[in-house]
């Protein structure tokens, strides 16, 4: 069995913990990847402008349906 668990799973089991060096070195450590990514992905996408339609439009399709289970 496979089992992916996100970064906000992750800070959030760890900040139900008591120790406070801890909840920021798992802040520290999920957070530095996901700016590093982020800058790749916004420069790959300022490169290619047609994945970067698709991308919002999927962010779009997200939005709808959030919006519509809610």
């Amino acid at each position: 069995m496979s089992v992916a668990l996100s970064p906000d799973t992750v800070l959030t089991v760890i900040a139900s913990t008591a120790l406070f060096l801890v909840v920021a070195f798992a802040t520290v450590a999920l957070d530095v990847p996901i700016a590093v990514i982020s800058g790749l992905m916004a420069c790959a996408f300022e490169r290619n402008r047609v994945c970067e339609v698709l991308g919002l439009f999927v962010l779009l399709l997200v939005g709808i349906m959030l919006t519509s289970k809610a």
